[in-house]
Formats: C-alpha cells, structure tokens, sequence
C-alpha cells in the first residue's frame, strides 16, 4: 500500500509539473505574441507600462486593522491593499496555495491576456481611447441638433445654443493628429447650413400647451423628447425647480444653459482634457464602436475585440465619476434609440465617419467616403526684401585696349526639342469637354472606355465595400438628398462612387440612386479632379439591353 501511495505522489507529481510546463509555455506564447517582428513586440510592451502604470495614483483611504502597506498589480496597474488581499485568499492559504494561485491566474490575467497582449494593447490603445471620444462628441453633436430643432419650433433664440462649426469648435486646443483631423474634417462636415424651415413653428397656444405639459412631466415616465429628457435632468442637477411658473423666456434660458454646459464638455473632450477612457459606466459607446468599421482597424491582429473590453476593464479605475456627466448615460441612449428608430445612416452620430477614417487613410483612400473641398490659396510668393544701398566703389585705373580675336564658329547639331508628355486625361473628361463645345443636347458614353478611366487596387476594394454600403441604401441617399441636397449641382454625386456601383455590379445601390435623385443629376468628376460638376442621365433599361449607361445631358 505504501509503495502504491508513493507511486501515485509520484504520478501526480508528474501531472502538476506537466501542467506547470504546459502553463508557462502557452503563458510565453500568449505574453510574447507570435509576432515575427519581436523587438516591436517587446517595445510596445514597455511602452504599455511606461506610459499607462507610472505617476501618481489615488486610492480609497485606508481604514483596515493591519497595515496601510499596498502592492502594484503589474498587470492591471491596480492598487490593492494588502488588508484586503490577506482577506481575499485567507481560506486559500489554509487548504493549498500554490492550487488557488493557478486559479487565480488561469482566471484573471491568464484569460485577459489571451484575448488581449499587453503589445496588442498597447500599439491600438490611444487610437481606442479616441474612439471614445469621437463617438462622445458626435452623439452630443446629434444631441444639439435636436436641442436646436425644438427651439425653432418653440420660437426661442437659436443663437443661444450655436451648432456651427465655430459655436462648438472654436475653443478647441487638441493634442493628437487624430483630433486635429478629425476637427478639419468636421469644418467641412458641418458648412453647410441647418434648414430649419422643414420644420413648423408652434403657435403661441402650442408653446403654452408645449410648457404646460413639461411642467407636468417626470423623468420617470416615458416617450419623453430628447429636449424634455436633458431639461428635466439638467433641472435636478441644478436643484431649482425649474418647472413651476415656467415662462418662455425662462424657457429660453434654460435651454441656455444646458448648451452652455454641453458646449463647455465638447471642449473638453476635443481639447483632450477629459477624463474620459473606456466608459465603463455606459456600454452603448463600446457597442457602437465594435459594430462600426473602425474595428476593421483594431483587429489586424486578430484581438480587435478582446483589447476593446480589456480597455473597458482596466482603465475604470482611471475614470473620474463625476455626477455632472451621470446625464449622458440616459440622453445617449434616447439619442441612439432615436436615430436607429429613423432609419439614420449614422446611428452613430453624424460626425463619427469623417473622424474615424484612419484606415482608409493609412491606404492613401478618401475616395467617396470623405473628401474635403480644397481652397486654392494665391500664392504671392515671398515678401521682397529691401535691396542694399550700394556702396561707393572706386573706380578702377583703365587697362589697355585689348585687340579680339575672332573666332568662326562651328556648326553644331541642332538641339532636339522633347516635350514633356502631358497629363493623362480621363476618357470621361475628355468625352465632356467634347460634348460642351459640339452643342450637342445629349452625348452617350462608351461604358467600355469609361470602364478603364479608373482601377481600383484590390487593398482598395476590400477596404471600401464594408462601409460603401451604407451610402447605398434608399434610406442613406433619402437623407443625403434631403439633409445635404444631393445630387444638386451643390452637393455633386462623387464620379469615383458612381464608378464603383458600375463596376462591381451594384446594382441595387445604383437602382436606388435613379429611384431617389432621379434619373438626371449632378456629377462632380473627382477621377480627373475638375471642380466643374456634370450634368449626367443614368439608365439601365430594355433600350440600353439592361446594361447601365451614363448619358451627358443638357440641364432642362
């Protein structure tokens, strides 16, 4: 029996040292990653703990019985008494410890790095941190319009709550490259002015009933607007009661107000001075980052995801709770809840795909999606400097007349003339220019030379057909006609996105740009760059043999 019992310490000796091996190797491969450029590996993981887990660090008071002694958690920077990790593994220590430890390893950072390295964390974590921020800033932006649609039906002053480009962005001072491109981008996004008058003003006895109702309301009940939802919070937080006696012109400043303080956190936010990080405390952002295209970006190493949630985790610790941001939870989600309901083509707000375009830029590709309008700039040259005043030379002693020598010169050969070759032009442009000077009412194109004006890269097509597809829906072109006139000679449809329906058979797409803006509308030719737009007709039908054909026309 005894032998037998030491034969099995043996055997299960040589099961827990098993384990052990089998533990630190998939630990070194999960640690290490398996990534062939291993120096960049290892420099993104002492970036990760030079960068996140050094300086100073607040923690609760200590209140326990032993010591106020405490350890760093070198893989989550976490601070932790060691009161509470004596509380913590107290039983464990008195059964077996090294079992519970691998439990609590294999549990915790184990798992967590598996899905997520520390090098995989640390090469995507402030571009995720940004992220955050923009959704932030384009739901608020979605927030103020709504704000300002419900003041121009209530007749208040809209110039109390400005949503232009320089009422919001003004004040912004932003530290990253990705903000900054992201505040030019949304320069150009938000040019084109709000046409309010879609909408019908409230006669004087609508806005009575309108302030009498909301006088009645409670932050409970449901179906409440957006404008009533952010007003009745902003009421608790300022512990007035600001629904008794409500008057218009107490009504206009609140609305006031309530813009005064988002406007204050939008610069914040733009001018990176938050404390924002994973929003722990509301999930729809997390969410609707890991359903947007930005995570085509993130999960180039396969742990996309895996790093989003760990940053969620870790970085809660890090996040400020204060209770004047406790509104964004419930207001983000009536928004979202609101756009989804309308069928919007950014349910995530509409200034997140202008700014969360780095994967297209890092493959040199703005093409439909975003391209910002260029303004020449005349180039003066440099500022003519002063000329010297001269200084009096004296004048040199003549020297002797010296006879020339003439000399016949020789024939040489004459010099060849090469001609610099000039810039290739599109079939599609000189086909336009042909049909302005032939006075022609319509001119059709050869779609077979037309197909060969532009190619697009393999790397091209696999990054723009995810997102391109929200830009074909009827939904997304119903509100680009109506929100940002498309198709207008204003608002041009971009040739290059014509040209990618055409060549790839989208034809649902292109079937819903003739059912929406017509057959007839404005082209803006970005293939040559020619800031002229084109007026085209687009057909497929039994006379084109239900093939699509592109048709100068003359605008009736």
């Amino acid at each position: 029996m005894k032998g037998l019992r030491g034969e099995e310490l043996i055997l299960n000796k040589k099961k827990s040292l098993l384990l052990l091996v089998l533990l630190l190797s998939m630990t070194k491969m999960i640690f290490a990653s398996n990534d062939d450029d291993e120096l960049k590996v290892n420099q993104a993981v002492t970036d990760y703990y030079l960068h996140y887990f050094h300086g100073e660090k607040s923690f609760e008071t200590y209140s326990g019985p032993l010591s106020p002694e405490f350890i760093l958690n070198p893989f989550e920077g976490q601070i932790n008494f060691l009161d509470d990790l004596f509380e913590k593994s107290y039983l464990d220590k008195q059964i077996q410890t090294q079992l519970f430890e691998i439990f609590n390893f294999w549990e915790g950072p184990f798992i967590q790095a598996f899905q997520c390295p520390n090098w995989a964390l640390s090469q995507n974590i402030d571009y995720m941190r940004y992220l955050f921020r923009l959704v932030t800033i384009s739901i608020l932006y979605e927030k103020f319009k709504l704000l300002n649609r419900d003041m121009y039906r209530l007749g208040l002053n809209q110039g109390l709550c400005p949503i232009d480009y320089e009422g919001l962005f003004s004040s912004c001072a932003p530290e990253t490259s990705d903000m900054k491109t992201f505040l030019d981008r949304a320069k150009v996004q938000m040019e084109r002015p709000h046409n309010w008058s879609q909408y019908n003003r409230m006669t004087n006895t609508q806005v009575d009933d309108w302030m009498k109702r909301f006088s009645e309301l409670d932050r409970e009940q449901e179906n409440l607007s957006i404008s009533e939802e952010r007003l009745l919070i902003w009421c608790d937080s300022s512990q007035s009661d600001c629904q008794k006696d409500l008057s218009k012109k107490k009504l206009q400043s609140y609305f006031a107000e309530v813009c005064k303080s988002d406007r204050s956190l939008v610069e914040k936010i733009c001018s990176e001075r938050d404390q924002f990080y994973g929003h722990s405390w509301l999930p729809l952002i997390k969410n609707i980052i890991k359903n947007s295209h930005s995570m085509n970006l993130l999960n180039r190493r396969g742990y996309g995801e895996g790093c989003l949630e760990r940053y969620v985790s870790d970085f809660d610790m890090r996040f400020n709770h204060l209770p004047t941001i406790d509104y964004l939870a419930p207001v983000f989600e009536s928004i979202y809840n609101y756009l989804q309901a309308r069928g919007s083509r950014h349910a995530q707000g509409a200034l997140f795909i202008p700014g969360a375009l780095r994967e297209f830029d890092d493959r040199g590709l703005d093409l439909a999606l975003f391209r910002p309008r260029q303004v020449e700039q005349p180039d003066y040259g440099p500022e003519p400097e002063p000329e010297p005043e001269p200084e009096p030379q004296p004048e040199p002693e003549p020297l002797p007349e010296i006879i020339p020598v003439i000399v016949q010169p020789r024939p040489g050969p004459e010099p060849v003339v090469v001609e610099e070759p000039a810039p290739q032009e599109s079939y599609f442009l000189r086909a336009a220019m042909r049909f302005i000077d032939s006075g022609m009412s319509e001119y059709s194109l050869d779609m077979n030379k037309f197909k060969g004006d532009f190619t697009f890269s393999e790397s091209m097509v696999e990054a723009i057909s995810g997102p391109i597809q929200a830009y074909q829906t009827r939904d997304a072109l119903l509100d680009m006609r109506t929100y940002d006139s498309l198709g207008s000679k204003e608002e041009p449809v971009r040739l290059i996105f014509l040209k990618y329906l055409i060549d790839y058979d989208q034809h649902q797409g292109l079937f819903n740009i003739v059912d929406i803006l017509g057959e007839r509308f404005w082209i803006l030719n970005d293939i040559d760059n020619v800031s002229r737009p084109v007026f085209i007709e687009l057909e497929n039908s039994q006379k084109t043999n239900f093939q699509w054909q592109i048709r100068l026309v003359v605008e009736a």
